[in-house]
């Protein structure tokens, strides 16, 4: 994450066969919910067969369906190689590409399956007592690792069902254990039995050892105490490799074995910053940090065939690119655009391509392919037609300087048939993280839907605060003990910038968040009565009473407000949107779901009872079933619509009075 080698652009040879029909509409929020999303490409050995994962809602039985996909580079073509289950997941060739395994929940539980290379019935490989939760094949593609919790007792069971079932809380964990089965009997040999969580694992090039990233507990919390192990493959001791506090990722093997790749903020403190690429060596476990002047972030690595590039994805600014790392040299060249995000990719073993999922601000993620060395890929037919219809404002990346000096980014879409001649309402929608960013990218869901807000004359403003990442470690930690502050200011002038350029109506200004953002939705609205409305998704309204709630505090404690609230109740309190909002006068929405652990719904009660107790008009909405991130397609379209209506009522003055 941090090296400041020049990346070297590859000049790239991008079809597009994206269909320029005319446009004839804005897009709806039925749009949004009903369009086929594609992630997680599994390319075949030889390269010329992708089978992806494609997401689609289904209205009638309120959820979300996964089914498999297969693209042919012969014809061009994709189909749907799934139908049974609701979700069929984490496809995986075989070694000698004659098969691709899979997840499905086709049963009682979800199992892997395999399915033969040109389709046909899958057929299960597992039947074990509890849901897989993740695989890999072994190199000779005998075997199959995976990881699943042990099953219950009988005797569990038993009191179980009697109600003898209380529960001492943090005293006992359901750990993701290692298990193999062998592919043609079906027989299954447990590996670890200990009491650890094995998070990742990875087969050494020749299937006789692994490696594993595991730790002590499963509290999200305590993610830090993760370390790297080697284990045989057949089984017995673990030998660990790293003692650090640091979350170790992305276990790549070298092609000798004799070290590993992977990921992590730091060698060995635990900070918020970029991930950076380091490598082990097994036997000496000594660990040598790569590319050290690259300043962005390093994720999802893999190995050019030849052994001699690493891939990997890397977040710049607003985008996110598929990069490549010349081991020997320290070389980095970017290999797709630059003005866009790679979601997922994959590389073929034998056949010298690869395959990736790639947006651009007006084109939704889509399946790409093509040549790796030298880098010549394209994108596949859309399996997305009826977007052609939609109407899309022009997004453009924007900067402008905060009060303290420090530069700020953000993406800002237009309403559609923008005139220069007047100023716009202006929505403000920040991001979630807040270690995250906003890239340049196309994918609508129910807490991002600018393109639906710019079809209905809204202009949006995404902006890059502070405390996010894709702009290196400083800027990363530029919130630390100062949320709020900074953060605040990077937003509130990204709005003056808008104004002076005589894009937003300084009278017609709303902000939305989900999650982080809806902290900081909460936090603007006690700080400045220049938006007439917001609304806050998913909020903590009170970082001193959620440290008692979640199954995440550590982003405050050591980062963001710093210490613990015990010992300074009244920082806690002073940078919590809670403490100040007796000043509020926005009209605010909350939105919440009850069942979210991560960011509890007493949370948004609390911040309710202070906007009602401050005489603010205020709504307080409850999603029943729903955790941090919704799962239910009429959830994610109540949460468009009704938000939507609130806006048009207190800023704009038009649409339909909100949801009831």
């Amino acid at each position: 994450m941090s090296t400041r080698l020049r990346p070297v652009l590859v000049s790239l040879i991008l079809v597009l066969p994206w269909a320029s029909f005319a446009a004839q509409r804005p897009m709806t929020f039925e749009d949004v919910v009903s369009y086929k999303a594609v992630s997680s490409p599994a390319i075949s050995p030889d390269g010329q067969v992708v089978v992806f994962v494609v997401r689609e809602a289904d209205l009638e039985k309120n959820a979300f369906t996964e089914q498999l996909w297969r693209y042919d580079a012969a014809s061009g073509s994709s189909r749907p190689i799934t139908f049974d289950g609701a979700r069929n997941r984490a496809p995986r060739w075989s070694p000698d590409g004659r098969g691709v395994a899979f997840l499905s929940d086709r049963g009682e539980r979800t199992q892997i399956y395999l399915m033969p290379r040109d389709g046909g019935e899958a057929r299960p490989v597992t039947r074990h007592a509890t849901s897989i939760q993740g695989f890999r094949w072994s190199p000779d593609g005998r075997m199959i690792a995976f990881t699943a919790v042990d099953a219950k007792t009988d005797e569990a069971q038993k009191a179980e069902e009697a109600g003898d079932d209380a529960l001492v809380v943090e005293a006992r964990f359901d750990w993701p254990k290692l298990w193999v089965v062998d592919v043609e009997t079906g027989q299954e040999t447990q590996l670890v039995t200990d009491d650890l969580n094995v998070e990742e694992f990875a087969w050494s090039p020749d299937g006789a050892r692994f490696a594993l990233r595991v730790r002590p507990t499963t509290l999200f919390d305590l993610s830090r105490h993760s370390e790297i192990h080697v284990m045989p493959a057949a089984g017995g001791p673990l030998t660990r490799l790293t003692d650090n506090d640091t979350a170790e990722s992305n276990l790549v093997w070298s092609a000798d074995g004799r070290s590993l790749f992977y990921t992590a903020a730091d060698e060995a403190r635990f900070i918020n910053a970029e991930p950076k690429l380091f490598r082990i060596d097994v036997a000496s476990r000594e660990i040598q940090r790569l590319a050290a002047a690259y300043e962005y972030g390093v994720d999802d690595l893999a190995w050019e065939p030849g052994g001699r590039r690493l891939l990997f994805l890397s977040g710049v600014r607003a985008s996110q690119r598929l990069s490549a790392l010349d081991v020997a040299t320290g070389a980095i060249t970017t290999l797709t655009r630059t003005d866009g995000t790679v979601t997922g990719f994959d590389v073929a073993v034998a056949g010298g391509t690869v395959a990736f999922v790639f947006t651009d601000a007006s084109h939704l993620p889509g399946l790409w392919w093509g040549r790796l060395a030298p880098f010549d890929a394209s994108a596949t037919p859309t399996i997305n037609p009826q977007a052609d219809e939609w109407q899309l404002g022009d997004t453009r990346v924007v900067q402008w300087t905060s009060t303290d000096g420090w530069e700020v980014e953000g993406l800002l879409t237009l309403p559609v048939g923008y005139q220069a001649d007047r100023p716009y309402p202006l929505m403000v929608v920040l991001h979630g993280g807040p270690h995250a960013a906003v890239t340049g990218a196309f994918a609508p869901n129910y807490i991002d839907y600018h393109q639906l807000l710019a079809g209905r004359g809204w202009a949006v403003l995404r902006p890059n605060y502070r405390g996010g990442s894709n702009y290196g470690d400083r800027f990363a930690q530029g919130m630390n003990g100062d949320t709020g502050g900074g953060d605040f200011r990077d937003i509130m002038t990204g709005v003056d910038h808008l104004i002076a350029q005589g894009i937003a109506d300084p009278n017609r200004l709303g902000v939305m968040g989900w999650s982080w953002g809806g902290i900081s939705t909460g936090w603007i609205v006690t700080q400045t009565d220049r938006f007439k409305a917001a609304s806050a998704g998913a909020m903590v309204s009170n970082h001193f009473s959620v440290f008692g709630e979640a199954d995440l505090t550590y982003d405050v404690e050591f980062f963001y407000v710093g210490g613990t609230p015990w010992a300074d109740p009244a920082r806690y309190i002073g940078k919590s949107p809670i403490g100040h909002v007796m000043k509020a006068k926005t009209p605010t929405l909350l939105l919440h779901g009850q069942e979210d652990v991560r960011c509890p719904f007493p949370q948004s009660m609390e911040f309710y009872r202070g906007l009602k107790a401050a005489g603010v008009e205020t709504q307080l909405v409850a999603y029943p079933r729903e955790p941090h991130v919704f799962r239910e397609p009429r959830h994610h379209l109540d949460k468009m619509q009704r938000e939507t209506a609130w806006f048009e009522r207190h800023v704009t003055g038009s649409g339909d009075t909100e949801r009831r």
